[in-house]
């Protein structure tokens, strides 16, 4: 007795089966000989976790007013695609993530992808300014709370002063 190939699965995704046919013709029953034993068909489990796309959050709180590349004051709020979050090659959220309005008005503003990548790059350069002026307090405010050292090189802050002894010629090339 041989046994066929295995079917299609029921189901393209979640739970299904699969079947495969034997035939009782290796040999074939003859003169009156028994047939074969066992069942005709086999069964087994099959399937493939299914696509699950993905699907917006809720909105999150609108955020402080703000001036825009454009100069002018906006609120933005902004939601997620993890309502559920795609998986097993489902699709990516469609909808809209990012919104805007005006702080003198509860109307969104239009945009373009142009406006959304300008205003991204200068909140991204205002970000950079910002961690750029929190070290220079920070170093200034340091040197404010432990001033010039009276010591070059004592612990307690300050400056060291340091001098060159000679040059170096290094070759050109």
């Amino acid at each position: 007795m041989s046994g066929g190939p295995w079917e299609e699965c029921s189901k393209s995704c979640g739970n299904g089966s699969q079947l495969r046919r034997r035939s009782c013709n290796n040999p074939s029953v003859k003169y009156n000989g028994n047939p074969c034993v066992g069942d005709d068909v086999e069964s087994r489990a099959c399937g493939k976790p299914c696509p699950i796309d993905g699907g917006a959050s809720d909105w999150s709180d609108w955020g402080t007013c703000m001036k825009n590349a454009e100069g002018l004051d906006e609120q933005r709020r902004t939601r997620t695609c993890t309502n559920p979050e795609p998986r097993n090659s489902g699709k990516s959220c469609t909808e809209e993530m990012l919104q805007k309005r005006s702080c003198n008005s509860n109307e969104p503003i239009e945009e373009t992808a142009n406006t959304v990548v300008t205003v991204l790059t200068q909140e991204t350069n205002n970000n950079i300014y910002l961690i750029l002026l929190l070290i220079v307090v920070l170093a200034l405010g340091g040197y404010a709370m432990f001033g010039p050292s009276k010591k070059p090189g004592a612990v307690g802050g300050g400056f060291v002063n340091a001098s060159c002894s000679q040059f170096v010629n290094y070759p050109t090339l």
